[in-house]
């Protein structure tokens, strides 16, 4: 699922038995998966291979933090 990410909406995001991810259509390789955990990870292709970097924990790493981490990251690729 593609939407804009807010703090509001993150915190809305229900924790289900089964793990789904929701990308940030702000920021693009920016993505967040929730199973137990709500994790930041930034998704990316490494020489032909999709790679994903994980950043930290929500809310420990807020939406502010990830989207910067993910800006730092997206210029060295």
């Amino acid at each position: 699922m593609k939407k804009k990410l807010t703090t509001k909406s993150l915190d809305a995001l229900p924790i289900n038995a089964k793990r789904y991810e929701v990308r940030d259509t702000a920021t693009a390789g920016l993505l967040i998966r929730i199973s137990p955990k709500k994790v930041w990870y930034y998704s990316c292709r490494i020489k032909a291979k999709r790679r994903r970097i994980r950043i930290g924990t929500y809310p420990v790493i807020s939406l502010a933090e990830a989207r910067s981490a993910v800006r730092k990251v997206s210029t060295r690729h």
